[in-house]
């Protein structure tokens, strides 16, 4: 019986964290959070384009952050833009062997994807946080985050420039 208990909360738990998101909108899942959105998991395909802000029951929200693993496993994901709005990316594209291309808005004040790079690059710091396979590392890039290239199996090669000091530990977790 315990067993059985335990199994029964561990499902429940999995079914509730898989379709945990307050709304969906022009097929992109999200969660409120003080009159603000957070882009959640969902198998997403094709060319998504994150607004700055959606609507939902009324409401008008600003899109401020890309959850932990919003875009992991995504085999079908082809490109991603990120708005000027976005303040906060925790995630990686681990698994989306057919992303070619990362776009952030020039004016995003905290992220870039300069030199049309295809990456998601913290610009306070020159720190690449997340690529793709068409990924070209500019020469002012300094440091190569954890998990910036987690899982990206159809990364073929890329070039390391000297500017690059710093490597974080999985930067290339899973690639083969």
């Amino acid at each position: 019986m315990k067993k059985y208990f335990l199994f029964t909360l561990l499902l429940l738990l999995a079914v509730f964290t898989a379709s945990a998101y307050d709304f969906e909108v022009d097929g992109i899942c999200y969660n409120i959070y003080e009159n603000r959105v957070t882009v959640m998991h969902s198998d997403y395909s094709g060319d998504i384009v994150i607004p700055e802000t959606v609507t939902y029951d009324g409401e008008t929200y600003t899109v401020t952050t890309i959850n932990y693993h919003a875009f992991t496993g995504c085999t079908g994901l082809t490109s991603v833009t990120l708005p000027s709005t976005i303040a906060s990316v925790s995630s990686d594209f681990g698994g989306c062997t057919a992303l070619s291309r990362i776009i952030v808005d020039s004016n995003n004040s905290k992220y870039d994807s300069r030199d049309d790079c295809n990456a998601i690059i913290l610009t306070s710091s020159n720190k690449l946080i997340a690529g793709c396979k068409n990924t070209i590392i500019p020469n002012t890039v300094t440091t190569i985050g954890t998990y910036a290239f987690d899982d990206c199996t159809s990364l073929t090669d890329i070039t390391i420039p000297n500017s690059v000091i710093s490597i974080d530990s999985r930067a290339f977790d899973g690639c083969m």
